[in-house]
């Protein structure tokens, strides 16, 4: 363990701001996985007299309604690791395979899909993701939809590069003089 921190230290302030954002993302995976061990009441229980600032019994206070800030903190954790998870799982569904047909093929295509893509990224990101979310409705899904319409794009652009920067190697050539179909290229070379 301190050969890795001995290692992120030679970067400096940099390397220290690693640890401390992994530290930040691990507190909150904790508390997402354990949520029933370390809260301290039901977040939904109405535990107290309602708006009770900081104190021993209560570590957050309570809401307008009398149930515990600090329970309902942890079990936000859960909801917001699983928007995290769909919505990085969705942009990385659409984004890959439209990035792969994009830089494979080129012309026409990738004119048209890099044009929708840069249009997406036009917008200030929170921006874009609250006019989806207010046109797709309320739920956590459909916040998770609008979150990964914002990063599509960058899973397009980083997967697009990467193949233009294949396509023209030695080892696609010899797959296409083999006779190796266009989706055989794309998915296995």
């Amino acid at each position: 363990m301190t050969n890795i921190i001995s290692r992120i230290g030679r970067y400096g302030v940099d390397g220290y701001l690693v640890i401390v954002g992994l530290a930040i993302v691990l507190i909150f995976v904790f508390m997402a996985l354990f949520a029933e061990l370390i809260s301290p009441y039901n977040p939904i229980d109405i535990v107290g007299p309602p708006v009770q600032p900081p104190s021993d019994k209560y570590i957050f206070g309570t809401d307008s309604l009398g149930r515990d800030v600090l329970s309902r903190l942890i079990y936000g954790a859960r909801t917001i690791m699983g928007v995290i998870a769909v919505s990085a799982a969705v942009s990385m569904l659409i984004g890959v395979p439209l990035g792969l047909i994009s830089g494979y093929f080129g012309g026409y295509i990738d004119r048209i899909l890099s044009v929708i893509m840069d249009s997406i990224y036009a917008f200030p990101g929170l921006i874009l993701a609250i006019a989806v979310a207010s046109v797709l409705g309320p739920g956590i899904y459909n916040a998770a939809f609008a979150i990964s319409v914002v990063y599509i794009p960058t899973y397009f652009r980083m997967v697009r590069g990467h193949v233009l920067s294949l396509k023209e190697t030695l080892f696609v050539e010899a797959a296409k003089s083999l006779g190796a179909t266009n989706t055989r290229i794309m998915f296995r070379h």
